[in-house]
């Protein structure tokens, strides 16, 4: 039995991505539960940590993620001479969502540094 749960490495590089994937829908789990807490709760101490844990996360690990998809994963597996040919436009379109998520988070993250400042934000539960 072993009493500590390893993260995949760098020997398992589409577990790293999964587990990647795994603490965005966590974090995405907490952004769904932040505004019906501001409006029970308004801008107390546990809503500025969770956005504040949020904008960490989304402002450094999820740029790189997205990062090492585009400039490592993505080539890669175009690159494949085996990789068919219907999953390239889908993983094209992967690319420009991640370019609409950036122009989402650009907004949502001055929400975020809103709450973590104690300014008022209008958010809808």
């Amino acid at each position: 039995m072993s009493l500590f749960v390893t993260a995949p490495d760098f020997d398992d590089p589409i577990g790293l991505l999964l587990a990647c994937h795994n603490k965005i829908l966590s974090h995405c789990e907490t952004l769904e539960q932040l505004p019906a807490h501001l409006v029970s709760h308004g801008q107390d101490e546990e809503a500025r940590q969770a956005a504040r844990r949020v904008l960490k996360y989304f402002c450094q690990a999820e740029r790189l993620h997205h990062d090492d998809e585009e400039q490592n994963l993505f080539p890669l597996l175009t690159a494949h001479p085996d990789f068919p040919e219907n999953l390239r436009a889908p993983l094209h379109n992967l690319s420009l969502q991640h370019r609409d998520l950036e122009k989402a988070w650009s907004k949502l993250s001055q929400d975020l540094e809103a709450i973590v400042a104690g300014k008022e934000v209008h958010l809808s539960p």
